[in-house]
């Protein structure tokens, strides 16, 4: 191929340096991995986004799901599956905060017989709104076994309030904090894997440009001879 670049560039009567003659494999100049490969980027990072929205959402919807509820004012009877400290929570209807009617009195018993279970006032305060149904944490029960217990409320001065409910035998802490959890890594693990694929990719294809060029390189023919030029 060279020779024939030389004697061809002698024939027309032109010097013949380098490159004048050579044409590139074109099949060679693609750079991998293609710019369309940029899209993935927004791609995980948006669905992180995304996933972390219904997560937090339908986190909030349940939040107060399987808890165990009476109608403020009345008995009922509630199931505890594990023995522990539960909560006892205040639940109203058509309010945006949840309080605690004055004059509500509350009492919980085992269901077989014996003594009220002694109650405490939790040294902190959660609050949640989902569903129309706005609740907070009203007294700290310590449950000694499995098993079912009466619940009774009464209310001071006439009858409670028909909006509200004793809810009990639920923790919704712990279902927030396990919802903001999956929603922070589900958004942050999509950040990031967005941002590995754009390292990839940049990095991918400036492997493919150096491969390219070192392969042009490898392509050209050799040199003329000194003073080649001047014949």
């Amino acid at each position: 191929m060279p020779g024939a670049l030389i004697l061809r560039a002698a024939r027309e009567g032109r010097p013949w340096h380098c490159g004048s003659d050579f044409k590139y494999n074109d099949a060679m100049e693609k750079t991998k991995p293609s710019l369309i490969w940029l899209l993935l980027v927004p791609v995980l990072m948006i669905g992180g986004v995304v996933g972390a929205v219904v997560i937090t959402i339908a986190g909030t919807m349940s939040i107060a799901e399987g808890m165990q509820r009476v109608p403020a004012g009345q008995s009922g009877t509630v199931t505890f599956d594990t023995a522990g400290e539960t909560s006892v929570f205040i639940e109203q209807r058509g309010v945006m905060q949840a309080s605690v009617p004055d004059g509500l009195k509350f009492t919980i018993t085992p269901e077989a017989g014996g003594e009220p279970l002694p109650h405490t006032y939790p040294s902190g305060n959660f609050t949640y709104n989902a569903n129309g149904v706005a609740g907070r944490n009203w007294l700290t029960v310590n449950i000694p076994s499995p098993g079912r217990y009466t619940v009774t409320t009464t209310h001071e001065g006439g009858p409670a309030p028909a909006n509200t409910s004793i809810a009990l035998a639920g923790n919704p802490g712990e279902k927030l904090a396990a919802t903001l959890l999956g929603a922070f890594g589900l958004g942050g693990g999509g950040f990031v894997l967005g941002l590995v694929a754009l390292i990839w990719i940049l990095v991918a294809r400036s492997r493919s440009q150096k491969r390219i060029m070192q392969a042009r390189y490898a392509q050209m023919p050799p040199m003329p001879p000194p003073g080649y030029a001047n014949h």
